[in-house]
């Protein structure tokens, strides 16, 4: 009601946004009556929306207070992209912030989490930060501003309201200067935050690469830095990665094989490296291919299948597009399916050294060679005629079913990779 005040009298257009939560009864509905009734009496927009803030919490495992912000900020932001708003202002003071730095130092927090309330965040602003509660509440009082009391402020049951209540004001008998000198707090840690961001960015930059879809960090230079844990928090919690699973990672550098997920991406670990990549939605899925079968689809894939009778008039030219087998070389139902590893095959063009025989190569060797990411590798399609692979869509084919002068029938595949 402060802040509404202030912004009337300062000539900025506004609008009022209340969320009822569901959570006191008819103190919410008085509360959400009022502020529409003082929304009318200034003339402003006022917007409203009701939600079952215990059932959000419950369904995502939050907290009520959690549940709670996530719902309002959410709401915030749709209302100020509809309504073409430039702003979102909320009345955080002094107390706020402090109580907000206390609750991250009693839970765990790094360097960020000391900073306090961001005065700016995006289209969020915090206007009265500069102010204690007690000024807030004597400048209502001198201008006789009207305003209601939320009685779950006073309930310690929720963690901020016992830090409020029974921890701050403890504080504040140590230090009668405390709620200022948390502030002075808040700017210093803000300052030596955006130090050690600016150094952590240079770091990362010269550690990261990229590679395909996949983005490396050499496990030595990070691991061996006093600082490895803060280096990798500011690297991956920007992809959904959290505290303990930064912790994890740390503990299985240098070990193949681990991976870690967040909601859209995932973290492999090498012996030398660390990768990033998105968790792909589609894969490449085991399927059989009959004669007449036209079109496959599996992962990334799409292929075109038809077998044609040989004939002089017809030109086989193998390049990304097109790929051509000896029909009658192949066993069928063929068989679509991920790379394995110890799967092998006779690339065309591949002989044993001082001979004219096909020679055998690992997949894994062609697909080093052709400098494929790990991502690459396991969406790479292989088609199989019984045992033996046929082609690795893409790459390479075998030499053992490739077309000859005896050849009469072909098997004509066209590629399109991407979908």
């Amino acid at each position: 009601m402060v802040m509404m005040h202030l912004f009337r009298e300062a000539k900025i257009e506004f609008g009022i946004a209340h969320m009822h939560f569901g959570l006191r009864g008819e103190e919410s509905d008085r509360d959400s009556a009022f502020v529409r009734q003082q929304a009318i009496l200034a003339g402003v927009p006022f917007y409203e929306k009701q939600v079952d803030t215990r059932s959000f919490a419950a369904e995502n495992q939050l907290s009520i207070e959690t549940a709670a912000r996530a719902l309002r900020y959410a709401w915030f932001e749709e209302i100020r992209a509809s309504e073409n708003y430039t702003l979102i202002a909320t009345a955080h003071h002094a107390q706020d912030a402090a109580e907000s730095m206390l609750m991250h130092l009693i839970r765990g927090t790094g360097l960020k989490g000391m900073t306090g309330i961001a005065p700016i965040y995006g289209h969020v602003i915090r206007p009265l930060l500069f102010a204690t509660r007690d000024a807030v509440l004597q400048y209502a009082i001198d201008n006789r501003i009207p305003f209601v009391e939320d009685s779950s402020n006073v309930d310690t049951t929720f963690r901020r309201n016992f830090v409020r209540h029974q921890i701050l004001p403890a504080c504040v008998e140590v230090n009668p200067a405390f709620i200022s000198t948390m502030q002075q707090n808040a700017r210093h840690f803000r300052e030596g935050f955006m130090l050690m961001q600016e150094r952590v960015d240079v770091l990362l930059r010269k550690w990261l690469s990229t590679h395909g879809a996949e983005v490396h960090m050499p496990v030595k230079p990070v691991m061996s830095h006093e600082a490895a844990e803060t280096l990798l928090y500011a690297w991956l919690s920007p992809y959904g990665f959290n505290q303990h699973q930064i912790q994890d990672i740390m503990r299985s550098a240098g070990r193949s094989g681990n991976q870690f997920v967040s909601e859209d991406f995932r973290l492999i670990t090498t012996q030398a490296h660390l990768i990033l990549c998105h968790i792909e939605a589609t894969e490449v899925t085991a399927q059989y291919v009959n004669q007449d079968t036209h079109t496959i689809s599996s992962g990334k894939w799409k292929l075109q299948l038809q077998v044609l009778d040989m004939s002089p008039h017809l030109r086989l030219h193998s390049n990304s597009k097109y790929i051509y087998f000896d029909a009658d070389k192949l066993t069928w139902p063929l068989l679509v399916r991920a790379w394995k590893k110890g799967d092998y095959m006779y690339p065309f063009g591949l002989h044993k050294t001082g001979s004219n025989k096909p020679a055998k190569k690992k997949l894994s060797d062609l697909f080093t060679d052709a400098k494929y990411a790990l991502t690459d590798k396991e969406n790479a399609l292989i088609l199989c005629s019984g045992d033996h692979i046929v082609w690795v869509a893409g790459l390479r084919q075998d030499s053992r079913f490739t077309v000859t002068a005896q050849t009469k029938r072909v098997l004509r595949i066209s590629v399109d990779e991407g979908i």
